[in-house]
């Protein structure tokens, strides 16, 4: 399966080619891989005529997903499957407060409907569902940002068992962009995601203490009326400041799951195993990208992680390349 990692590692092979056609790989493709293309796609303003699928499958479940009207309003109108809401959320651009709680509500009916039986998999769809709230409504608030989601159940098959997917992709440039915002000292992409995913952490906590209630402006205001004296504009209440990331960190050790976040040319993963790594990707990313997949079956064992001392640990040995495959167990303490 082409998913996050490998999508951003092979980009050249479905970027648009010199004759602004995207010729998709003859390959399965997950959610993560979905949410790129779609971003970076109408980002690019490519048509749904400039797409290529491998096979008339794939063209069937890109108009599932929605993908051609996506692209381009006039296209032919999506296919409505049976399993759209049980199976799978077909994929939306979090343009607006509207459109964010849409896809929040899609995603999360999706999401229930998967992980419905025992209380732990109610309550890993509770969790989830709070962090594709988060994710969805902070995405939203970059209005000048593409940004795209959907979930997807994988069938049980001979070598896997079912498993749900969650995959979301924006180009608001990146967790190292929105730090420099807010004045945030960090070295690379590496320390920014690590940054981004401990808990507690928030813009408003750096520095000087802020008053939520002070006037202020935004950095590019014109015709400034007001002193010098008053502040710029901050936000408290954003997904690049941790919101809901530090959960996810949590849940995917806890219930065994696997997580990918790209941002710039970084991208941190935790595998089934609790194995945790930063990598350098070929291709980055000028924004933030995330995939998560959780085992149908999955059962959580209810222990709390050393999740905020573990990513700072491989963050520094990352960084100072103490080990070859810049990878550290991080299962706990």
């Amino acid at each position: 399966m082409i998913d996050l990692r490998e999508a951003l590692n092979r980009w050249p092979q479905w970027s648009p080619s010199t004759d602004g056609v995207c010729r998709l790989p003859n390959d399965f493709l997950g959610p993560g891989f979905w949410v790129l293309f779609a971003a970076s796609a109408r980002a690019m303003g490519i048509s749904s005529d400039n797409v290529q699928y491998p096979s008339e499958n794939h063209h069937s479940y890109a108009k599932a997903l929605g993908l051609p009207v996506l692209l381009d309003e006039n296209a032919e109108p999506n296919i409505t499957r049976r399993t759209e809401g049980s199976q799978y959320a077909r994929l939306t651009h979090l343009k607006g407060a509207e459109a964010a709680n849409q896809a929040t509500g899609r995603i999360n009916s999706c999401v229930r409907e998967i992980l419905a039986g025992s209380p732990t998999r109610k309550q890993l769809a509770s969790d989830l569902s709070f962090v594709i709230g988060e994710l969805h409504d902070n995405v939203a608030a970059h209005t000048d940002a593409v940004g795209i989601s959907m979930a997807q159940r994988l069938r049980q098959s001979r070598k896997h068992p079912a498993e749900i997917i969650f995959a979301i992709a924006d180009l608001g440039g990146g967790f190292s962009r929105k730090l420099r915002q807010y004045g945030i000292d960090h070295r690379d992409d590496a320390e920014a995601i690590e940054w981004c995913l401990t808990e507690g952490r928030s813009t408003a906590a750096s520095g000087e203490p802020k008053d939520e209630w002070a006037q202020v402006l935004p950095d590019d205001a014109i015709g400034n009326p007001y002193p010098d004296s008053i502040e710029r504009a901050y936000n408290s209440a954003n997904h690049h400041q941790g919101l809901g990331l530090a959960t996810l960190v949590k849940r995917v050790k806890e219930y065994k799951g696997v997580l990918e976040i790209a941002s710039g040319r970084i991208l941190y993963s935790i595998q089934e195993d609790g194995l945790s790594q930063f990598e350098t990707l070929e291709h980055g990313w000028a924004g933030v990208a995330i995939s998560c997949r959780f085992r149908q079956d999955a059962a959580g064992s209810g222990v709390e992680l050393g999740v905020d001392s573990a990513i700072t640990t491989l963050r520094k040995r990352f960084r100072t390349g103490e080990t070859n495959d810049i990878s550290d167990q991080t299962s706990g303490d």
